[in-house]
């Protein structure tokens, strides 16, 4: 069975059309994301529509109304400040809502679907996620 947790950068691919995330997305038995790629992916598509520019944000939340959507908890802030501090402690950078993404998709026993490879490469070789790259 598998369990995919879509990242920023993996749910603007799959809008975009890009078929290797399309196809992942198709194959996933269970599909998760957090509302912090939810907030990213809407505040760009709204700077869109106030700038005039084509955006997708009524498919986008489509999308997400779609999908099952995760608040980040508690224990998603631990696990993440975590991952974070150890990181830090070996000078290695990741954004820090990638850990908290990451805390997330551990928590759902997902992998995650990125374009974001180098943060998330990282993170693996710290908690052993798994991620698929775009």
């Amino acid at each position: 069975m598998m369990k995919l947790f879509l990242d920023t950068s993996a749910i603007i691919e799959f809008m975009k059309n890009n078929s290797k995330a399309k196809d992942a997305i198709v194959q996933a038995d269970e599909l998760y994301t957090s509302t912090i790629c939810a907030y990213e992916v809407l505040v760009g598509e709204k700077y869109q529509t106030l700038k005039g520019r084509h955006s997708a944000y009524p498919k986008a939340l489509k999308f997400f109304e779609a999908t099952l959507t995760l608040l980040p908890s508690l224990p998603n802030a631990i696990k993440g400040s975590e991952i974070m501090a150890k990181l830090m402690l070996k000078g290695e950078q990741v954004e820090s809502l990638d850990a908290i993404i990451a805390a997330q998709a551990l928590d759902c026993g997902a992998t995650i679907l990125t374009k974001d490879v180098k943060h998330f490469d990282i993170i693996k070789r710290e908690t052993g996620l798994e991620f698929i790259a775009l």
